[in-house]
């Protein structure tokens, strides 16, 4: 049941995986967009809320940035293959 806690939907593994990939583990957004992006944005604090996330202090105050967590880079390590059985790969025949 732990394993089905850790995942999370599409959106807010994109989001992750883009923070990740960014330099220092960032993901920034302008202020503004929170109502033009609002899903991508609820997605964000979602992120937030199970502290997969941390938001920081940005240096542009017209910028909302978050870092990726330890949890958040471990999240998107489990990657889960759709279409395949347990960890042992095919159940026994």
């Amino acid at each position: 049941m732990s394993t089905k806690r850790n995942r999370v939907p599409e959106l807010q593994r994109q989001l992750l995986v883009a923070g990740i990939k960014h330099p220092n583990g960032r993901l920034r957004f302008a202020k503004g967009s929170a109502e033009t992006l609002a899903t991508t944005y609820a997605a964000l604090l979602s992120l937030q809320r199970k502290k997969l996330i941390e938001p920081e202090k940005p240096a542009d105050p017209a910028m909302m940035t978050w870092k990726v967590t330890k949890a958040g880079k471990a999240v998107v390590a489990e990657k889960p293959v759709a279409g395949r059985g347990s960890k042992t790969g095919a159940a026994g025949a």
